[in-house]
């Protein structure tokens, strides 16, 4: 099954479509557009789930298929910090798109 998602990263959260095909909770394997440039650290957000995945990239291959290794997970329900809240907008923009 794959699930939609959303990488978000940088100082103003850029964010990127992906999909989620694996995941567990260590990690996940993403798909991006094939040449997307995506930057080591960045946030994962399960739009279903409405939560994110602090975490870093640890393998990538010329498919757009990346592998994360995650740091810590976080319910975005209950963001206070300004940049899970900004997360929680990826997910709320998702439910009222469906």
């Amino acid at each position: 099954m794959v699930i939609p998602g959303k990488l978000a990263f940088g100082r103003v959260l850029h964010a990127l479509d992906c999909l989620i095909g694996d995941m567990s909770t260590g990690g996940a394997r993403v798909r991006v557009k094939s040449g997307t440039a995506v930057p080591n650290e960045l946030y994962l957000v399960h739009l279903v789930e409405r939560c994110a995945y602090e975490a870093r990239v640890v393998w990538r291959r010329a498919d757009g298929n990346m592998g994360l290794a995650f740091k810590r997970s976080f319910d975005l329900d209950g963001a206070i910090r300004p940049e899970l809240r900004t997360l929680r907008e990826f997910c709320t923009a998702y439910d009222r798109a469906k």
